[in-house]
């Protein structure tokens, strides 16, 4: 699995390097979501949509990934230069509530996982990987979030 992680966040570190903008790093995810199986054009990987509340209201995840027409999971992307802060988590987690999403992940200067337990309160964070080769938890990521073996159940026992 070092190897698909490998492969997985090279692009996301040179990108790093050349501090590219938040659009373009959303476009290089959504590529390496495809190496772990998501395909586009089955409409799996759902680039910024729009999600009707109520009448007057709507949500823009960057990215929600979707199984068989079903969101799996929602992605918040910042680029990779930026500190993240306790806000861009509230906006994750309000939208993991709001989509009734046990699993979301945010994509930034690292990656972190958190997870909703339908008896808790707050989400919490189960794994922060940084963007860096040769990860050991960067291919616990890539274990788990490879389509063929992603499951949101199996996100609690990532540690």
């Amino acid at each position: 699995m070092i190897e698909k992680w490998n492969y997985f966040v090279y692009d996301l570190c040179e990108a790093k390097k050349r501090d590219v903008e938040e659009e373009g790093f959303h476009a290089l995810i959504e590529t390496q979501l495809q190496h772990l199986g998501w395909a586009k054009y089955k409409e799996e990987i759902c680039h910024k949509p729009c999600i009707h509340l109520g009448n007057n209201n709507s949500i823009v995840p960057d990215i929600i990934v979707k199984r068989d027409g079903e969101d799996e999971f929602v992605v918040e992307v910042k680029r990779p230069s930026h500190k993240q802060s306790k806000k861009d988590v509230d906006q994750l987690l309000s939208y993991m509530r709001i989509l009734k999403l046990s699993v979301g992940i945010y994509i930034g200067n690292h990656i972190e996982i958190f997870y909703d337990m339908p008896s808790s309160k707050e989400a919490v964070s189960v794994m922060k990987v940084p963007l860096e080769i040769n990860s050991k938890l960067g291919a616990k990521f890539v274990e788990r979030f490879d389509k063929e073996n992603f499951s949101q159940e199996s996100i609690v026992t990532i540690r």
